[in-house]
Formats: C-alpha cells, structure tokens, sequence
C-alpha cells in the first residue's frame, strides 16, 4: 500500500493509460474510486478461490476503452503493449518493495518473480508476444518503456498536486476529519511517491516534482 502512489503515477505515464483515465473515467472527480475498484480485483487473481474467474472480470473492463491519446495515436486498453506496462508495474513492485522495506531479492529469486508474473499474465487470455523470460529482459523493457514512451500529461500533473487539490475523502474517512487531515496526508503520499519513483521516471515528470512540493512548500 505504500507504493500505491509510485505504482499509480508510473501506470498513468504512458500515454494510453493517461488518455484512458481522462476520457472514460471520474479520476479527475475522485482519484480514491479507481484504487477502490481496481485493488482488491487485481489481488483477488492471486488470493480468491475464483480467481480465474476475477481475471476474466478484470480483462473484460477494459474492453470498451479506447480512443486517441496524447500523440495522436489510436489506442485500446486490451492492447497488449498496453496492458503489460501496467503488469509490468505491480511485478516490479515486488522488487522494488524489497529494495526499499526489506531483504533485497537474489537473481535466482528476480527471475523466479518474472515467471509467476507471466502465469498471472497469462489469466487474461491475451497475446505472449510482449512477454520477457526472465529478470534481465524484463529490466531492458522496463528502461526501454521510461525512457520512450512514458510521459508527463495532465493525469500525473494532477497526481502530483494533490497536497493542494481537495479531493474527496478516502473511503472510510468521516468528511469533517478529512478536512483536517488531507493536505498532510497528501503532502505525506506523494513525498513517498516520489522518494520511491525511479530516477528514469522522476526526470519525466515536472521540475517542481521536488522534495520541497511533496512535502507542500512551492518550488523555487
């Protein structure tokens, strides 16, 4: 849960995905509903008893959207190209948390990871044909994807200005205690978001994607 925010802003940077969430979703209105809808579906394809079933789920959402995105160019959720990125991000994750909170894992342990990830890609019935088979492919896509085809839009300008932008409270949360704690929450979020964003990333994203904006204060 603490990489929500790194994980969101990632999957939001490549250009489908952003143009996606602009043109057939309320994230805009209440980012909190996408995490609300998505999260626990996606971990029910590795934890229900239907989990097959929950991946059939998942896939079929994404079947109507599609549109134009930031380049002009087509696109449809249920590419593979596109729906690997965001794969592609919860596998890293495992990685990442480690690196960060825990026991770095070994090689042998990376490409083990690699594997799981394409059984649970596999769930979604969709094509091989963007599949890596093992930790050092999945990296060079992973550098190769940052550095050609992620990007800034207003999606992750959005994301990333919500230490000042009053958002719905997060579900749970009594309204009248919200308006006491949402900016130092959201200061707090997104300073952990961007501490955890590779550094590839990081330089996407706009110069006042500072320590001193996270934490609340404008950028000189």
């Amino acid at each position: 849960m603490l990489f929500l925010g790194r994980t969101g802003i990632l999957q939001n940077m490549h250009p489908a995905v952003g143009a996606a969430l602009q043109q057939h979703s309320n994230f805009f209105d209440n980012p909190w509903d996408r995490l609300v809808r998505s999260v626990p579906q996606i971990q029910g394809m590795i934890y229900d008893a239907d989990n097959e079933a929950q991946a059939e789920r998942v896939r079929d959402y994404h079947k109507p959207l599609e549109g134009i995105d930031s380049r002009g160019e087509r696109y449809h959720a249920l590419n593979p190209d596109v729906y690997w990125w965001t794969h592609a991000t919860f596998i890293e994750l495992n990685i990442a948390i480690n690196e960060y909170f825990g026991t770095p894992l070994t090689d042998a342990q990376k490409d083990q990871l690699i594997a799981e990830g394409v059984t649970w890609w596999r769930m979604y019935g969709l094509s091989d044909r963007v599949l890596v088979s093992n930790y050092a492919e999945f990296q060079e896509y992973w550098n190769r994807t940052i550095d050609e085809v992620l990007e800034r839009n207003p999606t992750t300008d959005f994301a990333l200005d919500l230490n000042r932008t009053r958002i719905p409270a997060l579900p749970g949360i009594p309204e009248p205690l919200w308006s006491v704690i949402w900016r130092p929450v959201m200061a707090f979020n997104l300073w952990l978001a961007n501490g955890l964003m590779p550094e590839r990333a990081r330089q996407i994203l706009p110069e006042g994607t500072s320590h001193a904006r996270m934490c609340g204060r404008p950028a000189r």
